[in-house]
């Protein structure tokens, strides 16, 4: 089972250009938010995306407008759009959440996790993709050293030790990974990243640190 995931394109077609030649390796696609700017060509950039060859799991960043996205989603057949859900795909639960990137504390989040808890089938199977970072790795430190990501994300990762978190928002960790204790993060910006879903979760098995290399 192979997870493309990516991320804050900003109307950038050449980028959607070289994500659509990926999809075609992947079998499930997740768009973690910020394909426009300021949502300028909203309806143009997410038509773009249903001519993807696979269907797009689409999630609003913050320079969308969450209705927005989700109305003109439910015109476009080859678009999903996700929000506060759990997607089951095969055995394994993927976590989406979008928006926000600029709170400490999200308490939306936390109400919406204290639900997944009881959702989620085995944590080591699940991924969550967000659009903001968790705090204090490094994937959110835009300026200088001052982590700006949110202490809520990170609570909840450290409590339920997903397989592996996505997360964009800082365009200055584009492509960065690291850990919290076992779980794995990753920003896969623009381009995109494919993750063997199988594969991680065989090397969380075996106890070994989980490793991507980058497409």
């Amino acid at each position: 089972m192979k997870l493309l995931v990516f991320g804050d394109n900003h109307g950038d077609i050449e980028s959607f250009l070289i994500v659509h030649e990926k999809v075609k390796d992947a079998d499930v696609v997740v768009m973690l938010g910020d394909f426009t700017w300021f949502g300028q060509d909203t309806e143009e950039i997410m038509a773009l995306l249903s001519l993807f060859p696979k269907k797009v799991i689409l999630m609003h960043g913050n320079h969308e407008h969450e209705p927005t996205v989700k109305n003109i989603a439910q015109t476009l057949d080859n678009i999903e759009f996700s929000h506060k859900e759990v997607i089951q795909v095969g055995d394994f639960d993927i976590i989406t959440y979008g928006g926000g990137g600029f709170d400490f504390i999200d308490e939306e989040f936390e109400a919406f996790a204290e639900q997944v808890k009881k959702k989620i089938r085995d944590p080591h199977k699940t991924i969550l993709i967000l659009h903001a970072p968790p705090h204090n790795t490094k994937l959110d430190i835009p300026f200088g050293n001052h982590h700006s990501g949110t202490h809520s994300f990170r609570k909840f990762i450290e409590e339920i030790q997903p397989l592996m978190v996505f997360a964009g928002h800082i365009h200055e960790s584009e492509g960065k990974f690291d850990y919290i204790e076992k779980t794995l993060l990753h920003n896969p910006g623009p381009l995109g990243t494919i993750v063997d879903l199988e594969d991680l979760h065989t090397q969380r098995k075996a106890k070994k640190k989980v490793k991507v290399h980058r497409n």
